[in-house]
């Protein structure tokens, strides 16, 4: 999550219903409920091989074997927090992302 980052107060064009949802989200975020949740998805996906690292931006970077998409973004909505494989391999069947190790486009605030 990128809650209250610069990014999220000039790019983003939220609504303050949205904004209060990020704010009570990042409020309540709790590291043991989350790695509890990791671990239960992980065994539910026999995601035994991949190593999860738990950032503490409130994301959650996962190394291993390529993952189809869909795995990502489930993991992404359950969890609330921004998933993403750093190992440049790619995703199975899926374009090149933040996801899987593309480079995003950084907005400076010099360029707002």
């Amino acid at each position: 999550m990128y809650y209250n980052s610069m990014q999220c107060q000039k790019c983003n064009h939220c609504s303050y219903v949205q904004r209060r949802r990020c704010k009570k989200a990042y409020g309540c975020f709790n590291y043991e409920t989350i790695s509890k949740q990791i671990l239960e998805i992980a065994d539910k996906f026999n995601l035994s091989n991949q190593k999860f690292i738990l950032h503490s931006n409130h994301s959650l970077e996962i190394v291993g074997e390529p993952l189809n998409c869909q795995i990502l973004v489930y993991l992404s909505f359950v969890l609330n927090i921004h998933v993403f494989m750093k190992n440049g391999k790619g995703l199975k069947g899926q374009y090149y992302s933040t996801r899987n190790g593309g480079k995003p486009y950084i907005v400076k605030e010099e360029m707002v």
